[in-house]
């Protein structure tokens, strides 16, 4: 996390989970939300070409629901697991 979630910072926390956290990974996937800078093309704006392929040969990106249904999910599950709602299904 960095202070100005620029594309080039996204794309250097991921070239370093590649080369400095997992050197010997094969497939590194990586949960997202959908910040528009969370995409292949910041590595390719901040890095060559060889390079922003060679990392996400080993990355792979999941991106957090964005829809309301998603959302909804979100939602519930935050309150039950801080204890403000009764799990789902249960009786009160």
């Amino acid at each position: 996390m960095t202070a100005r979630r620029t594309a080039r910072d996204f794309a250097e926390c991921m070239r370093d989970l590649v080369d400095t956290h997992y050197p010997n990974a094969r497939r590194i996937r990586v949960v997202l939300d959908n910040l528009s800078t969370h995409t292949p093309a910041a590595l390719y704006e901040t890095f060559p070409p060889a390079e922003a392929q060679r990392l996400l040969r080993v990355l792979e990106f999941h991106y957090t629901p964005s829809t309301r249904a998603g959302s909804t999910w979100w939602r519930l599950r935050s309150a039950s697991s801080c204890g403000s709602a009764s799990p789902i299904g249960s009786a009160t």
